[in-house]
């Protein structure tokens, strides 16, 4: 599930994670449990690796719960699914780090785990020159500061390499907002072109009664690979219950919530769509 970073922080992710599938797999078991480990290691090293401090790190847990999935591992419509969703976000000297990956529990497909996650770190422009690059049209509105990223998508038949500027701004109302503008080289097949990846990411906290709440999410245009492919859309909303904070007197540890997937012509395929809401409850350590 991708997180919301908050200025360089996160209450969440490349929010509500994104299994991205191009065919059944046929990966055994051993190497599923070997992709989540390469995500650990990624875990243990880059906090920010190298003995690098970390000026802000966060990690938490997320279990969400859908029915009705396309495409699901038996091909078909119809797929329930439970996704366990473990992420990670960091803040160093000069940029951050981001990864997350999904454990996906299929009730009546034809795989019972599939596994699939996301690397992210980011240079900042501002923090290595050492030079403030805002530029605000009013007060509290413009632009903040551009970072390089590369990143590294994985899963059971998907590798793909995203790499570009990710912009951030100011907007009153918002925590976050975000624009990702990344070449998309999908190397899992010599068949796949390479492509455009542009994501909007944004987080708003807002309270109804003393209640706090946060409005939050991404949505992933993807350009089309060749192959038949179509483009892609991947919207995924989320609107979240501070519990925490209600319950516990622990603000923006535990939450509960939903999220509305929305996915046009997945994995490429023309004409098939999600249209899936999911119960999820998060928890940040």
């Amino acid at each position: 599930m991708k997180m919301v970073p908050h200025d360089g922080c996160f209450d969440k992710q490349r929010l509500g994670g994104t299994i991205k599938k191009e065919k059944k797999s046929t990966v055994p078991e051993k190497n599923r449990i070997n992709i989540a480990s390469a995500f650990l290691i990624f875990a243990a090293l880059y906090t920010p690796a190298s003995g690098l401090a970390a000026d802000y790190s966060s990690t938490g847990v997320d279990v969400l719960y859908g029915s009705d999935y396309e495409l699901g591992s038996n091909g078909e419509k119809g797929t329930d699914a439970v996704t366990l969703t473990f992420e990670h976000f960091s803040t160093w000297e000069y940029g951050d780090n981001y990864f997350f990956f999904d454990a996906v529990f299929e009730s009546n497909g034809d795989e019972n785990t599939r596994i699939y996650g996301e690397y992210y770190p980011r240079i900042s422009l501002s923090k290595v020159t050492d030079n403030d690059l805002s530029a605000g049209l009013t007060d509290g509105l413009g632009f903040k500061d551009v970072s390089l990223s590369a990143g590294v998508n994985a899963g059971n038949d998907v590798r793909v390499l995203t790499y570009g500027p990710s912009w951030n701004f100011d907007i009153p109302g918002f925590t976050v907002f975000q624009l990702d503008t990344y070449v998309y080289d999908d190397v899992s097949s010599s068949d796949f072109d390479t492509t455009y990846l542009i994501t909007p990411i944004w987080s708003v906290p807002f309270e109804v009664q003393g209640l706090k709440f946060e409005f939050r999410g991404f949505v992933d245009f993807i350009g089309e690979r060749g192959s038949g492919t179509k483009p892609q859309i991947l919207a995924q909303p989320q609107l979240r219950l501070d519990l925490g904070d209600l319950v516990f007197n622990s603000p923006g540890q535990l939450t509960l919530g939903t999220e509305f997937s929305w996915w046009r012509n997945k994995f490429g395929v023309d004409g098939v769509t999600d249209n899936v809401w999911q119960a999820l409850v998060g928890y940040r350590f």
